[in-house]
């Protein structure tokens, strides 16, 4: 069955021949007409999951599904590149127990991983249920994970309702989220992505993360949702929105420790602003607007203003590895000041500063 166009899969079954009846003209321009209509509803949105590694060996990848309502049977079809990892097993949700799962080889560098579940009793899941986790072997480089909706007629990816019936899963980009499986990289520039109505997407690097800038955009939709995890920087600048009731958070650790899942929805934002969701929202952070030494740090250290052009009062907050504040510094004129962690643990800190509506963060390790 060709889901895409069944005005035309039914028209095709339609013989009126040379001399066509009036009933069949009025039938043919019957089906024109609700052609597109025939699906019975929207498919839920399904999202796997952007994976951050840091050396070779077990990945999991969980594909996450929202609007999970009354469905009855799921074909998926998740295409990658067996050089850069390999298939192994899957673990499905406890619901889908009957759940089959192939990886076949298509070529030297595509796979083709095929998910099928049917039962006469239908499922309804909550928004960001994991539908399945996919486990590989990682190897080295990047390679994307492609939900192909076109193959087979777009039958490889396909649901069905509690009545059997397909569901509307077009146009593509909007039903099915593909994503990255790649080494952590250094400096991640995020630029012209728009996180919509019931996505999800963790971003991580070891040290940067650069959001818009240069003409480009990072925005986040209503209902929509991101993870920012880098080891020392954040940076957001013009060009980064957030819309009323999206989510956004942004934190300063260790991104090969953190989970690669986008559920991991803390309640608290570690070193750099939240950027309020009652509103839409542009801010500009200037980078490099201090430094910090010594670095890691036995005890003391010092903060030194060195962006030009700013405001002369800061506000400076240390946090400790829980997100805690733990010390805040109100500096006037100020464009160094000594800090000490003589009476806090060995760990990871977090400082981070603010002048008007500019903050930037770094990490402080105390060994």
């Amino acid at each position: 069955m060709i889901k895409h166009d069944l005005a035309t899969i039914s028209l095709s079954k339609i013989v009126c021949g040379k001399h066509a009846s009036v009933k069949c003209l009025c039938l043919l321009i019957l089906f024109n007409v609700i052609g597109t209509h025939l699906f019975s509803r929207d498919a839920p949105i399904t999202t796997a999951t952007n994976i951050g590694i840091c050396q070779a060996g077990l990945v999991a990848v969980p594909v996450t599904v929202v609007n999970f309502t009354d469905v009855s049977s799921i074909s998926l079809r998740i295409e990658y590149d067996p050089t850069v990892m390999t298939y192994s097993s899957f673990v499905s949700n406890a619901q889908l127990g009957t759940m089959i799962v192939n990886d076949v080889s298509i070529s030297a560098n595509l796979h083709k991983i095929m998910i099928v579940w049917g039962e006469t009793t239908p499922r309804t899941f909550t928004n960001d249920s994991t539908l399945i986790t996919l486990l590989f072997t990682y190897f080295n480089g990047t390679t994307p994970l492609i939900f192909n909706n076109t193959a087979n007629g777009g039958g490889d990816c396909e649901y069905a309702d509690e009545n059997g019936n397909p569901m509307n899963d077009t146009p593509t980009e909007i039903y099915y989220m593909n994503s990255i499986v790649q080494t952590v990289p250094a400096q991640l520039n995020l630029t012209n992505i728009n996180i919509s109505n019931g996505h999800a997407a963790t971003y991580k690097a070891t040290q940067t993360l650069n959001l818009a800038g240069s003409g480009s955009f990072f925005n986040v939709q209503n209902g929509g949702s991101t993870i920012l995890v880098s080891g020392q920087r954040i940076q957001f600048f013009p060009g980064t929105t957030m819309q009323s009731g999206a989510y956004l958070h942004a934190l300063i650790t260790d991104p090969c420790i953190f989970p690669n899942t986008p559920q991991n929805k803390l309640t608290s934002c570690v070193g750099i602003d939240r950027l309020s969701a009652e509103a839409k929202l542009q801010r500009t952070f200037v980078p490099s607007m201090f430094t910090v030494y010594p670095n890691p740090t036995n005890d003391k250290f010092n903060l030194e203003i060195v962006a030009q052009n700013m405001d002369d009062t800061f506000t400076v907050d240390l946090y400790g590895m829980f997100g805690e504040k733990v010390q805040t510094e109100i500096l006037i004129g100020q464009r160094k000041h000594a800090f000490s962690l003589s009476n806090r643990p060995i760990g990871i800190y977090f400082i981070s500063v603010k002048s008007g509506d500019q903050t930037e963060a770094l990490k402080i390790i105390k060994k």
